[in-house]
């Protein structure tokens, strides 16, 4: 079962980590829990403990991380490239 945390923070927020169930966590802040009616809190509740039942922040550190490698090789493979006052210049290695 997730734990549940109340952060002491005026912005209204919140939100759900972990990659399962058994190492998931919801946090609250105290400005949502005041603005909020406890049957609309519930429902927020709800929802981020929905996040952790689908999987969706494993799903999503997953996706990021493809989306970083596919991204470096891409880079790689152009070369390096440095960039002087706007104009960026790709880096071509001399083969004697």
């Amino acid at each position: 079962m997730p734990q549940v945390y109340v952060m002491d923070e005026d912005q209204p927020n919140a939100f759900a980590t972990g990659r399962n169930p058994e190492h998931g966590v919801v946090a609250v802040t105290t400005g949502i829990m005041r603005i909020l009616s406890r049957e609309e809190l519930e429902g927020v509740i709800a929802h981020e403990l929905a996040h952790i039942r689908n999987r969706d922040i494993l799903v999503g550190t997953v996706a990021a991380s493809i989306a970083g490698a596919i991204s470096y090789l891409a880079q790689w493979r152009n070369g390096p490239r440095c960039s002087a006052a706007g104009v960026t210049m790709r880096a071509r290695w001399a083969v004697p």
